[in-house]
């Protein structure tokens, strides 16, 4: 099974009319993943709900929207992310009807109910991000098994066309691969060589990072090329292989302790290149962060009490609206671990 989105899209919302905007934007990622009239319908009082709450309540803020599949089941994912006042009393707010001039509040609990997953975290005078994920007709289920992710996947402000991404693919045994790519440079031929990696990712035999990253070598030799890191992740054995070529930033967070995953200079797809993997322990509810170079790596999640332990997906989403440097495609993987439930 691969995960991986097929579409993306970002709106800033800053008045009304773009409101409107995310709302067609969201409905028409939704519609070619084919979902149902009664999905389309809580999807689109989703976004009404956030955007205009990004108005109302934080002064403008950014909607980023990406629909994903895993081969089984389709989803859209929803990021709202503001630079707003935050939200004071968030269990108040929802509630439901909670709404004060300096603290985003209405509609808060209507999002959480028509949501099949969400999450939110707000500190107070430092914004909010909310997450919020609907599966299509088809149901939902668990489709990351050991793993929780969040992702942001965005392209260079005034392109349509990304030229990074991610992949994740389940093998047997508890093992998995993760792949995050950079495409050089930007637009139609960055997202060439992105969709190529992935392609590899797809159809690779399931070995070691090294040689997924020499598979990605050869598989680009027709493209512009691409940085890129490869992590094999094994559950049973509590262990992670990385290697990576390339301006891909990579950290294993477990507790107090950073440990940076060291990527080797090179291009995939172009002369000749060195890999080497190492291998981390990689215990249970350890946070794994991948980023392309469209984030600086100056992020420090101690900057944001409590969210090293809240869900990926609000992680991704506030290293990208403090970090993201604008010049460029983003993209940032966040996997953590699942702890014994």
């Amino acid at each position: 099974m691969i995960i991986r989105p097929h579409s993306i899209t970002a709106v800033e919302v800053t008045e009304r009319s773009q409101v409107a905007t995310a709302r067609y934007r969201a409905l028409s990622l939704a519609r070619l993943q084919d979902f149902d009239e009664e999905t389309l319908g809580r999807l689109a009082l989703i976004v009404t709900e956030a955007a205009n709450n990004l108005i109302l309540h934080a002064g403008g803020g950014e909607v980023l929207l990406s629909a994903s599949s895993d081969g089984r089941h389709r989803w859209v994912d929803l990021l709202f992310i503001d630079h707003g006042p935050g939200i004071a009393n968030l269990g108040r707010a929802l509630a439901g009807g909670a709404s004060t001039a300096n603290s985003l509040g209405e509609g808060l609990g209507a999002i959480r109910r028509l949501s099949d997953q969400f999450e939110i975290f707000s500190l107070p005078g430092n914004g909010t991000v909310i997450s919020s994920r609907l599966y299509g007709c088809h149901g939902a289920g668990k489709t990351t098994g050991e793993v929780q992710l969040g992702t942001v996947l965005r392209a260079k402000h005034g392109q349509t066309a990304c030229g990074d991404g991610w992949g994740y693919r389940t093998l047997a045994n508890g093992r998995s691969l993760l792949l995050v790519v950079d495409g050089l440079g930007h637009g139609a031929l960055a997202h060439r060589a992105a969709e190529r990696a992935l392609q590899v990712l797809s159809e690779a035999r399931p070995r070691g990072a090294e040689d997924l990253l020499l598979d990605l070598h050869s598989g680009l030799a027709d493209t512009r090329g691409a940085a890129g890191a490869c992590i094999v992740l094994d559950a049973e054995q509590e262990s992670l292989e990385f290697a990576g070529l390339g301006n891909i930033n990579a950290a294993l967070i477990d507790g107090e302790m950073r440990r940076g995953l060291a990527s080797l200079n090179g291009t995939l797809g172009h002369g000749s290149v060195a890999v080497q993997g190492f291998r981390y322990p990689w215990p249970e509810g350890s946070l794994i962060m991948v980023h392309s170079d469209g984030v600086a790596n100056r992020w420090n999640l101690d900057d944001y009490p409590g969210l090293v332990r809240r869900h990926p997906s609000l992680i991704a989403g506030m290293v990208y609206r403090d970090h993201g440097v604008g010049r460029d495609d983003v993209a940032i993987v966040a996997l953590r671990r699942r702890g014994k439930e």
